[in-house]
């Protein structure tokens, strides 16, 4: 709850002072997250769903509906399960790179700088 009221107090401020967001390091961290996340994603997905569909494969074939594993797959796939799976992927490899990021500075003491700096 805490960091929620930080975050719309600071939302607010933006405001009535636009200039004080700085535009481009939101953009790039953006295409960072984002944009640079898709080949992973991609690759995590497309891999997952072959997974799927062998398993379901294997079950529909018990009962002679090996014709309607596509359509399970892609329903399954595309309305269920890769919105989770993006999603998951997609912080894990941010917050896995916004820690080793912060790790570094703190190796290389460039947060103890930033601290006496005032910033």
């Amino acid at each position: 709850m805490q960091f929620f009221g930080l975050l719309a107090v600071r939302v607010s401020s933006l405001v009535h002072a636009p200039r004080a967001l700085r535009w481009r390091e939101t953009l790039l961290q953006c295409r960072h997250c984002g944009l640079e996340a898709i080949p992973v994603v991609l690759l995590i997905t497309f891999l997952i769903g072959v997974v799927v569909a062998y398993l379901l494969g294997l079950q529909a074939s018990r009962y002679g509906a090996n014709i309607f594993v596509i359509d399970g797959v892609a329903l399954g796939m595309v309305r269920e399960f890769s919105p989770l799976l993006v999603a998951t992927i997609v912080a894990g490899r941010s917050g896995a790179a916004f820690t080793a990021q912060l790790g570094t500075m703190k190796l290389t003491e460039e947060i103890d700088a930033i601290r006496m700096t005032g910033l």
